[in-house]
């Protein structure tokens, strides 16, 4: 019995429609970043299927706020805030899957998106 490794763009939505996992795969494995949409309108972008690195983002739904740290299994450990600057380019010529490029934020320059004023999980 033979088999094919799937070469494609993935996606998974919820059950209300929204993206809850983008990802280009190639021969079975994840080319580029992951992008997986969270509660209120955000992303995590991690170079793992998993959301496990020392470089995933928390994309704020303004597309502009960043949080760029320690992440296992989607749970952010550690981050530092940072404003995005662009997209980091396409992953690969098989893959369009693009990365934020974020710089560092300065001091007390992000303290919270507009979004964060009408979302719980923000103190």
């Amino acid at each position: 019995m033979s088999f094919c490794l799937p070469s494609s763009y993935f996606r998974r939505l919820n059950s209300d429609g929204e993206v809850d996992l983008f990802a280009c795969l190639v021969d079975g494995h994840l080319h580029g970043p992951a992008w997986r949409g969270t509660l209120g309108g955000g992303f995590l972008v991690s170079p793992s299927l998993e959301f496990t690195s020392d470089d995933t983002v928390f994309l704020y739904p303004d597309c502009l706020t960043a949080l760029v740290g320690r992440f296992e299994d989607g749970v952010m450990l550690e981050a530092r805030a940072g404003r995005v600057a662009g997209a980091a380019g396409f992953c690969g010529p098989r893959c369009g899957a693009v990365r934020p490029a974020v710089e560092a934020a300065a001091e007390g320059e992000v303290t919270e998106s507009c979004y964060c004023r009408y979302c719980c999980c923000c103190k």
